[in-house]
């Protein structure tokens, strides 16, 4: 027993003077290994490296790993080797990794600057610097590496400058929140602010849709950004998007949408508070769709005689007169029947029709009557006029229309006598155009008119008995379809200083559609040549007025009582009946 304890104290003794022996051999390879790279020669240390057996592997993994990293950083330029770089260092300079360094008579901090240099040379060649600047960053971080290094630093510049450029050439929303977020001091801000402000203005040029301008208008760091600046970049291209945008959204409901939905966006339009008043530049034509959608909102509120009241608060703050003249239309439907009265005439209607009037003059009384066909056309008038008791005259007028309505036959004759005073015949196109309008008086005159293709009179021609061409008149109209010249020419005239020879008048309207004025020039018999201009006057419900007259209105805005101011007997009365 004695022999088997002192074997053992032998063998023990053996293994303590070994094993040291054996781990610095193994220690000395990983010195040759740091060597080979300090030397910058790869090949001896791939071959050394390839050599390195599991035992050595096991014992100085941590020590490999960086050798491993730092060939990776000085030979290889590896972006992965970098990032593994911080782990690698603390935890084998916590190891025998400085006593490797000092076998070698190579001093760790040139070691560590040496990598560092490589790990800021590899960032700065790298192609993706903004997201590996982040793993790198984040390495640093977690790994405990020497907060006094001032790599950190270099690589937080380098990340600083990378997205800068990526805001310049490809900015991103999250680009720019990184950099606010990581450098809210950045001295790079104001380039950063302004190309985040121009990628904003880019996407609302190619994609306006309400996000994105609520986007750009609505962004608080731009907001703050470009408090103190004399203005902000784009804002003014931007508001015109916007104003057009909002137009077009609206435009688009002109057609299909309803006068709700209309009213609605246009009641935004007018509030936005992105848009300044000079930046609204279609409130003409809102003002338009505007009235639009009131006059359709209107209608479907009149439903009886009771609710034409509402009519008068339409007519005073609306100023179309499209859209007046639909307004007063609307009373038709309710009115059984009217009566226009003046000292000297009155005349009936019913259901709007025209189907009595009288009238005193002094050539007597003359009363005529109107008949309809059952589609509402008027087929034929009736007039007697009689004088002292006795009929003195009578004429009556018959109409012949064609399928589609068109009146292509008129003639006027005196029932008494049996003739004719004079023809009117039409001729109709497929489309509907009047072709030819010839009317024929049996003392041999003859007046023919031409007409567009609106149905609007352009030309007259009358002709006397020999076929001598008499008069003419030319017409002219806008693209609404309104008169706006008229010229007037009398070919045969007597040379007498009260007949006109020619007329030309000029019709000028406002934007709301209202004629304004009549612009005349005239040359008279004795070529003296006279000019001037009639001037329309409205009231507040766009009904026309003669300044020389009082008016009184019903509860819709219709007056129904005209009082000449300088012969007050001159009173002309409108009488409504209402269903």
């Amino acid at each position: 027993m004695k022999r088997s304890i002192f074997l053992s104290i032998i063998l023990s003794l053996f293994l303590v003077a070994c094993i040291p022996q054996a781990m610095a051999q193994k220690q000395s390879r990983l010195e040759k290994l740091l060597k080979y790279l300090n030397d910058n020669d790869a090949d001896k240390w791939q071959k050394n490296r390839d050599k390195i057996d599991d035992e050595t592997q096991t014992y100085y993994a941590e020590e490999l790993a960086l050798l491993d990293v730092l060939n990776g950083l000085w030979n290889e330029q590896s972006e992965q080797a970098a990032t593994n770089y911080f782990g690698c260092y603390e935890r084998a300079t916590k190891a025998y990794f400085p006593n490797i360094c000092e076998e070698e008579k190579i001093q760790l901090s040139n070691v560590q600057n040496k990598a560092e240099l490589a790990v800021i040379s590899i960032l700065e060649a790298s192609k993706d610097q903004i997201p590996f600047s982040k793993t790198l960053m984040d390495s640093i971080q977690s790994s405990g590496y020497p907060g006094d290094s001032t790599i950190l630093q270099k690589v937080r510049d380098i990340r600083e400058m990378a997205l800068l450029e990526g805001m310049l050439k490809t900015p991103t929303l999250n680009i720019y929140q990184t950099y606010i977020t990581e450098y809210p001091n950045g001295k790079f801000i104001s380039q950063i602010n302004t190309a985040e402000n121009k990628r904003l203005y880019q996407i609302v040029k190619s994609n306006p849709t309400s996000a994105n301008f609520k986007a750009f208008f609505d962004n608080a760091n731009m907001q703050k950004f470009f408090t103190d600046k004399d203005t902000r970049p784009f804002l003014p291209e931007v508001r015109a998007l916007y104003d057009d945008f909002l137009f077009q959204g609206i435009d688009s409901l002109r057609e299909k949408g309803n006068a709700t939905d209309i009213r609605q966006i246009i009641d935004e339009y007018k509030q936005s508070p992105y848009l300044t008043s000079t930046a609204r530049t279609h409130l003409d034509d809102l003002e338009y769709l505007s009235e639009k959608a009131d006059f359709e909102l209107l209608k479907a509120a009149i439903v009886n005689s009771e609710s034409l009241s509402m009519l008068q608060d339409f007519l005073c703050t609306h100023r179309y007169k499209e859209f007046r003249d639909q307004a007063n239309a609307l009373r038709t439907p309710f009115i059984l029947q009217t009566i226009i009265s003046t000292p000297t005439s009155v005349k009936y209607y019913n259901g709007g029709r025209l189907i009595k009037s009288a009238e005193n003059d002094s050539t007597g009384n003359t009363s005529t009557t109107y008949s309809y066909d059952d589609k509402g056309q008027l087929i034929s008038t009736l007039s007697l006029t009689v004088k002292n008791g006795q009929p003195s005259n009578e004429i009556q007028t018959n109409r012949l229309y064609d399928p589609q309505g068109h009146c292509i036959f008129e003639v006027q004759t005196n029932p008494k006598t049996k003739t004719d005073l004079y023809r009117r015949t039409r001729r109709i196109g497929t489309d509907g155009s009047i072709e030819s309008d010839s009317l024929k008086y049996t003392d041999g005159r003859v007046i023919i008119s031409s007409y567009n293709k609106q149905g609007l009179l352009t030309e007259t021609k009358e002709y006397n008995k020999n076929g001598e061409l008499q008069a003419y008149t030319a017409n002219k109209y806008d693209d609404k379809g309104r008169l706006i010249s008229s010229q007037h020419q009398n070919l045969l005239f007597a040379n007498s200083s009260d007949q006109i020879i020619s007329q030309k008048d000029a019709y000028e309207y406002d934007k709301y559609g209202y004629l304004t004025q009549i612009v005349y020039q005239r040359i008279l018999g004795n070529n003296q040549k006279t000019s001037g201009c009639l001037t329309c006057l409205y009231d507040k419900y766009g009904n026309q007025i003669d300044s020389n007259s009082y008016y009184e209105y019903d509860n819709t805005g219709q007056w129904i009582c005209r009082t000449d101011r300088e012969h007050p007997k001159e009173v002309e009365r409108i009488q409504y009946i209402y269903k």
